[in-house]
């Protein structure tokens, strides 16, 4: 994965949390490699895949994620579990007759109830799969995943 940007030293402490300013490591959309962003609290908040960005004085932290193409800006804050995206794609795909549809969309994938983006789908343990749903969503899981990311990976590369 090639990052799109990187944390900087620059920092602000918002209510208790540090936020570090972003600056874009490569052009995309409307952004120039070396451009600076907004301030997000980690990496974890803002996807190194699509068009999304945190611009001006906008802020992304706690378990925020900005994705697909969902942009922050001018003093906007996304915080908590909060979830900006935007679609990139005119057509979802949609597998159904498994144990759970499926749908993938932008950078994230809905399996049954749950909907995270790849890379959270991609880390998951098998514990975490475990409280999604017990073991029935772990036995999908241990069938389906290589197929699934390998999906994602060909959507990615077309």
């Amino acid at each position: 994965m090639q990052k799109k940007f990187k944390l900087t030293d620059e920092t602000m402490i918002f209510d208790g949390r540090t936020l570090h300013r972003i600056e874009a490591l490569i052009a995309f959309g409307n952004v120039l490699a070396g451009d600076k962003g907004g301030w997000v609290e980690s990496e974890k908040n803002l996807s190194h895949y699509g068009l999304a960005w945190v611009f001006d004085n906008g802020q992304v932290f706690d378990n925020g994620q900005v994705f697909g193409s969902g942009r922050v800006s001018g003093n906007g804050q996304v915080g908590g579990n909060g979830r900006v995206s935007g679609v990139l794609k005119t057509t979802a795909i949609s597998i159904f007759g498994l144990s759970y549809d499926v749908t993938i969309i932008d950078e994230s994938m809905q399996i049954g109830c749950e909907s995270h983006t790849f890379p959270e789908w991609d880390a998951f343990t098998d514990r975490d799969i475990l409280t999604m749903d017990g073991k029935t969503a772990l036995t999908f899981w241990r069938a389906h995943k290589s197929g699934l990311m390998a999906i994602i990976a060909a959507e990615r590369s077309s």
